[in-house]
């Protein structure tokens, strides 16, 4: 078997899948269920999914069994987590002009040179 196209992937990318925001990104996650795609992401995707599903809810989009299942959904994405280096990830926030929460996952992009999965305008080059 061929090995996979690797990606860091982003809250934006997820949670346009995860919310039936965007049909484009639904290719992507097909290739990843088929093994063509393996991601990686820093920590911090967990925590942003989950304030993104609870603002949701506040929102009355979503119910809070929709927001659990979907929560349920992304934690059975085989994503690999890595840790950042938060020295070089607030270099990089600063130089680049944008939140350390999106320079995280630049910065790992970076490093790991693996494209970057965003939907995010402010990351769309890195």
């Amino acid at each position: 078997m061929a090995e996979s196209s690797k990606f860091v992937i982003d809250a934006s990318f997820v949670l346009a899948f995860l919310l039936n925001d965007n049909s484009a990104v639904g290719n992507f996650f097909e290739k990843y269920k088929k093994g063509e795609i393996s991601l990686y992401a820093p920590y911090l995707l967990l925590f942003e999914v989950g304030n993104a599903l609870r603002s949701s809810f506040l929102r009355k989009r979503i119910t809070p069994s929709q927001a659990s299942s979907l929560l349920k959904d992304f934690l059975s994405f085989e994503i690999i987590f890595l840790a950042i280096d938060p020295i070089a990830t607030l270099s990089f926030s600063m130089k680049q002009k944008v939140s350390f929460y999106d320079g995280s996952y630049a910065a790992l992009s970076k490093k790991t040179r693996y494209p970057l999965l965003s939907l995010d305008k402010n990351l769309s080059s890195y």
